[in-house]
């Protein structure tokens, strides 16, 4: 049975959203158009696609099955119209704010000069990313590995802390030899709370602040010591900006990992190049 495009882009769009208001705004519909149109798709198929309830929709098992099919149809169709037109591809990662910026921005530089006919688009994240309703094809997050059998995932880094300062914040008789001694000074904490887990209580002299960068550039500045991983502090270490007191390794398969979904697109061509590009680093 012949099936209009439209009619699927509609479906996909609700599908993803699950909400026809959200599928009918992305689309520049009316709610009503994309809700008609559905309930035709269902009733020319015979088979329910979605359970509406009062809170919003939810695909039936035979829905899930058919968008999935549906889903990679059109990525293939707009593979192959980019492929025929000579577009780019846009590629969407999602990662940490201070990710973005100490590990990934100096890196997607490099990946575009190696790879021109590739663009990419960063998205600052911490949250969880559903790759089923948001526009992402890859997600970093920091932290374990994702239980979820329907996410793949490759780690980037290990998880090992830094302990580091400004050269000229300690003096030689103020290095902190033993954790005790860290507790004498003052402190720099993000929300990760590493030295609250580290010490086990609250520093006593602390600034607190919301991401991992700004207490690498308040550290920078001379305002403490911060604990922050030692795959933000590249750049920072190489450049004699601050010095590294102490290491803390993490636990183990904690770290810095890359995510995306098992059922997206096999044919995603650039995805995989970057996947692998990022895995080699």
């Amino acid at each position: 049975m012949p099936i209009n495009l439209n009619t699927l882009i509609m479906f996909d769009a609700a599908a993803r959203h699950l909400n026809f208001r959200h599928a009918a705004v992305e689309l520049f519909l009316t709610q009503g158009a994309v809700a008609q149109r559905i309930r035709r798709l269902e009733q020319d198929l015979e088979v329910k696609l979605f359970a509406r309830h009062a809170r919003g929709l939810e695909l039936t098992e035979k829905g899930k099955a058919y968008h999935q099919n549906i889903r990679q149809a059109l990525n293939l169709i707009n593979s192959a119209t980019d492929e025929l037109t000579g577009q780019r591809q846009l590629l969407t990662i999602s990662a940490p704010p201070s990710v973005v910026t100490k590990w990934l921005m100096p890196r997607i530089a490099v990946f575009s000069e190696r790879f021109p006919d590739i663009n990419v688009r960063i998205v600052a994240s911490e949250g969880i990313t559903k790759f089923t309703t948001e526009d992402v094809d890859l997600a970093i997050r920091q932290g374990f590995p994702p239980d979820d059998p329907k996410l793949m995932h490759k780690q980037l880094a290990g998880m090992i802390l830094y302990a580091v300062c400004a050269p000229k914040f300690l003096s030689e008789t103020d290095y902190p030899a033993t954790l005790i001694d860290f507790s004498n000074h003052r402190l720099i904490e993000d929300s990760h709370q590493s030295w609250y887990r580290l010490l086990r209580h609250t520093p006593r002299k602390v600034l607190k602040l919301s991401h991992s960068h700004l207490a690498i550039d308040a550290a920078i500045n001379g305002q403490g010591i911060a604990l922050v991983p030692s795959f933000l502090l590249e750049q920072e270490l190489a450049h004699n900006k601050l010095i590294l007191l102490r290491q803390v390794d993490g636990k183990q398969d904690e770290g810095l990992h890359l995510l995306w979904p098992e059922s997206q697109d096999v044919e995603n061509r650039h995805r995989e190049i970057l996947i692998n590009w990022l895995n080699q680093l």
